[in-house]
């Protein structure tokens, strides 16, 4: 499966010759990035490298960033860099593993094991799930969009490595609900990028509705707004 396939990579790229689940190098992220575990060992200064890389690349692009300014931001030295990453690239490679765990742990795997009763619910719950995971991880979007506006080794390797394998493995998953009419029959390219439009153009007017939300004294959360453009590009009028 596509998710054991991330897992597994994630792993070699996270912590190679670590016999544990990909679930480790999730925990040690969470505890770096709250101040909860120390920093001083080896699998801590890669963990704390790979998160702020994730951040670095999320904003400024593969171009945009030096792995001497990640090591500045990370507090370490840029040899150690090279050490844990031999390049610039296996570490983006690495971050781009990273969010898909996430994604995988957080949005695809409950949304494969939800048991709902109808296909209207399972939409409901794919919409939900994902909705809150964009808001949560405003990076996963953000990687592949700095990726996607010209033509790269990088972004076919993103596509042919990582995109299509998880988007094949969701695809099935719509197909009861788009066999009760309740989902649109989309192509496996129109539905990556229906999820992607959706998103971003939701996701990018956020500082802009919160702001409405306080002056005009009404209450719309990011989470809202993305699961209601989300309902409009899936879910037909029925």
């Amino acid at each position: 499966m596509t998710s054991n396939i991330i897992q597994e990579e994630t792993r070699r790229l996270f912590y190679p010759g670590d016999t544990n689940t990909g679930k480790k190098s999730l925990e040690r992220l969470a505890e770096i990035h709250s101040g909860k575990a120390g920093s001083n060992n080896d699998k801590d200064a890669r963990t704390r490298i790979l998160l702020i890389s994730l951040n670095e690349f999320s904003e400024k692009g593969f171009a945009g960033v030096s792995t001497t300014q990640i090591a500045n931001a990370a507090g370490v030295t840029q040899p150690l860099i090279h050490y844990h990453f031999s390049s610039k690239n296996v570490l983006w490679k690495a971050v781009i593993h990273q969010a898909f765990a996430w994604f995988n742990d957080e949005c695809l795997k409950p949304f494969i094991e939800s048991k709902m009763s109808t296909p209207e619910e399972t939409m409901h719950r794919a919409i939900d799930l994902y909705a809150q995971f964009i808001e949560r991880r405003p990076q996963f979007l953000k990687l592949i969009l700095r990726e996607a506006f010209e033509r790269s080794p990088r972004l076919d390797w993103l596509v042919e490595s990582v995109i299509v394998p998880a988007t094949k493995e969701l695809a099935p998953h719509f197909a009861p609900a788009v066999k009760a009419d309740i989902v649109r029959a989309y192509s496996l390219t129109e539905l990556f990028s229906k999820l992607a439009q959706a998103s971003v153009s939701q996701e990018s007017i956020v500082p802009l509705m919160a702001a409405l939300s306080k002056n005009l004294e009404v209450d719309v959360t990011p989470v809202e707004l993305i699961r209601t453009a989300l309902k409009n590009a899936f879910l037909t009028a029925k």
